[in-house]
């Protein structure tokens, strides 16, 4: 069977078009959830600058809303890393899922004979929360650190340039609702960089195992109105290679690089398995 043919036969299959809904539904749930958090911190931070008397702001109430906005992102942390530890348990857990699902029909329809694979053992070697998480955490880090930068420039302008209390709070409050989609940006490219890694380790343990030789893989792109033509050029090109060789391709003259999706922000594409005793 031609490489076109079995891709063919993978998109009639539907399995990884199934996964690819299955996993965006998770991200937008969990960056939704994230989302809100923020949210819950915006409102929060609101009440208590409400505390501070009106008028011109000063130093003295620079010090004091500074204070107060370090223990709010010190709780948002904590909170956060929660909401984060949760999302990546989840994703890691589905990738195996869906990666043992992907195996099994796919060998169905080209060998007529399902392999049994240990889903249970690839899940225990998987702890996310050491080698996955720190990714995320380090992402949502830095994105609270810009977000406490640009109060504390704000609060500044506001004593150089003797604005309100108010004016100050209603800045500050405009920011952090400005920004609270790059939070959900985060969420979802940091989860789909966790679920596609997850499968990766798995489809490496299988191949080294050698519970199934000669592992490749390969990507799937979901196709509607939101993909990009980097995406659809690479779609064209169907790579397939070795489960510890990188995907290559060019795009607009500079050389993409990339073990696992995601190669960009919102990329939605994912790793699939691929045998070649399909052919």
């Amino acid at each position: 069977m031609s490489l076109e043919n079995i891709l063919q036969t993978i998109d009639k299959s539907r399995v990884a078009e199934n996964n690819i809904r299955r996993v965006t539904g998770l991200e937008v749930e969990q960056a939704r959830r994230l989302q809100r958090e923020y949210v819950r911190a915006r409102n929060a931070l609101r009440l208590r600058l409400a505390s501070i008397p009106s008028g011109t702001f000063t130093e003295a109430q620079l010090k004091a809303t500074l204070a107060q906005i370090e223990q709010l992102l010190r709780e948002l942390q904590q909170v956060t890393n929660h909401e984060l530890l949760i999302g990546a348990q989840i994703s890691t857990e589905q990738s195996i899922e869906d990666m043992v699902k992907e195996l099994r029909v796919l060998d169905q329809n080209f060998m007529g004979v399902v392999q049994p694979i240990p889903q249970e053992a690839l899940l225990t070697s998987l702890e996310p929360e050491n080698y996955l998480i720190n990714r995320f955490e380090s992402s949502i880090q830095t994105y609270n650190e810009k977000l406490r930068g640009g109060i504390q420039r704000i609060l500044t302008d506001s004593i150089v340039q003797r604005q309100t209390t108010n004016q100050a709070i209603g800045k500050i409050e405009e920011l952090m609702a400005v920004n609270e989609w790059q939070v959900a940006r985060i969420a979802r490219t940091e989860l789909h960089h966790i679920y596609n890694v997850s499968k990766l380790t798995g489809m490496r343990e299988l191949k080294e195992k050698e519970i199934v030789p000669g592992l490749k893989k390969a990507l799937i792109h979901p196709m509607d109105s939101r993909t990009g033509d980097d995406s659809k050029k690479l779609a064209k090109m169907n790579p397939i290679v070795d489960i510890d060789q990188p995907f290559k391709f060019k795009w607009r003259g500079e050389e993409r690089v990339f073990m696992a999706p995601p190669d960009r922000p919102n990329d939605r594409a994912i790793l699939i398995p691929f045998k070649p005793q399909w052919a």
